[in-house]
């Protein structure tokens, strides 16, 4: 797997973390945005708003995460 698009649920999440999958997250409630956030800031995934969600900012979101050498 390359890439895994979420919700960042700490399930989901922990299997990627293990796992070496970076993630693209679309946090919607409860824990969610603190998986997401603690995840960004670790330089494993990016962030993209549900809310404010555009075909474009998807897009870069993906290419960032799959061209990101670390």
């Amino acid at each position: 797997m390359k890439l895994f698009v979420t919700h960042s649920g700490l399930m989901g999440t922990e299997e990627a973390v293990y796992h070496g999958v970076p993630m693209v997250m679309l946090p919607l409630f409860g824990d969610q945005p603190v998986n997401a956030a603690s995840c960004e800031e670790k330089g494993i995934g990016e962030i993209v708003n549900y809310y404010s969600l555009t075909e474009e900012s998807f897009e870069a979101a993906v290419e960032k995460v799959l061209h990101d050498k670390r």
